[in-house]
């Protein structure tokens, strides 16, 4: 068994693990999405969350350096910024707790890529993509889903993943498990279509960011 102090200094190389991940340089959105994936898949792997349905939030909470709190008075879903002796993550206490732990792992990304240059059209979008597939691999919810680990059904799946029901019928729709594609061709470019999963949240200023989908994920269980 790992001891405290073991465990504490492996915390601390979380953030550089993940960071070198991304190229110096910036990415086009096929490249960030990877980026995003990989370090998600990291995260879980650094922390023995490989086989884990539902991750554990406090891996993120407990990170040194870094503080999360419940403001009432948010008029977003979250925001995180550095404060000048640690990281602190606000996550909006009136949101219901399974869109808290989706906005912290989407204020998570962008603590990991405060040092990076990321096209400003990507930026929500990909904390979003990071936030679903730390929450949502695409290697478990496949397997859940194809191989009867649990019950096939909307509940049951966001339930296992302790996410709320819109953002896994969004992650099933978007791994191809459910609903087909519609026959309209979509032509707008992927970064800038409405993602299911954004947040109102930024940790450059404190915007409201609005757009229908958002509210997916504020929908009460």
């Amino acid at each position: 068994m790992s001891s405290p102090k073991h465990h504490q200094l492996k915390n601390q190389s979380d953030l550089q693990a993940l960071r070198t991940l991304a190229p110096n340089r910036q990415l086009t959105w096929t490249e960030e999405t990877a980026v995003a994936a990989r370090q998600a898949n990291r995260l879980r792997q650094l922390h023995q969350q490989t086989r884990t349905l539902a991750f554990d939030i406090d891996i993120i909470a407990t990170q040194p350096r870094l503080r999360i709190d419940a403001d009432s008075y948010l008029s977003m879903a979250g925001s995180s910024h550095w404060t000048g002796s640690h990281w602190q993550i606000l996550v909006n206490e009136t949101d219901h707790p399974l869109r808290q732990r989706f906005t912290i792992a989407h204020e998570y990304k962008h603590i990991i890529d405060n040092r990076r240059q990321i096209n400003p059209d990507f930026e929500e979008r990909i904390c979003d993509y990071f936030a679903a597939n730390l929450l949502m691999p695409k290697r478990l919810v496949v397997a859940a889903w194809t191989q009867g680990q649990i019950e096939r059904n909307l509940v049951a799946m966001a339930k296992a993943f302790a996410v709320s029901r819109p953002a896994m019928n969004y992650r099933l729709n978007q791994l191809g498990l459910v609903s087909p594609l519609p026959r309209c061709r979509n032509t707008m470019h992927p970064a800038n279509r409405p993602s299911a999963f954004q947040n109102r949240s930024t940790h450059h200023t404190t915007a409201n960011y609005f757009e229908p989908s958002v509210e997916l994920l504020g929908s009460r269980q």
